[in-house]
């Protein structure tokens, strides 16, 4: 990890698809976190203050179920990074360019 994580610092949690509003990121807070195995408890605000849910046992990371810190690049953010990456290698392969 660049920066070490503590409690009380804000982050984004990316639901899984069986979780409501599974595209949207929610802010949430690190209520816990286990230096050893690198998992975060958090408190997850869905729709404001009126909705709110723990959730235990998170990693850090931009797949559906984990959270991220804020300035990370967001998953469609990285999935679009990867697709432009491997469109410029095409590229490169076809048209010979080095």
């Amino acid at each position: 990890m660049k920066n070490p994580i503590g409690i009380g610092i804000r982050v984004l949690y990316q639901p899984t698809s069986g979780q409501s509003a599974a595209y949207y990121q929610h802010a949430a807070i690190i209520t816990g976190w286990n230096e050893d195995t690198q998992v975060a408890n958090l408190a997850v605000f869905h729709d404001g203050v009126d909705n709110i849910t723990a959730r235990n046992g998170v990693k850090e990371g931009t797949e559906d179920g984990t959270f991220q810190r804020l300035g990370t690049a967001s998953r469609t953010a990285e999935t679009q990074k990867q697709r432009q990456q491997q469109a410029d290698e095409i590229f490169r392969q076809l048209s010979g360019v080095q």
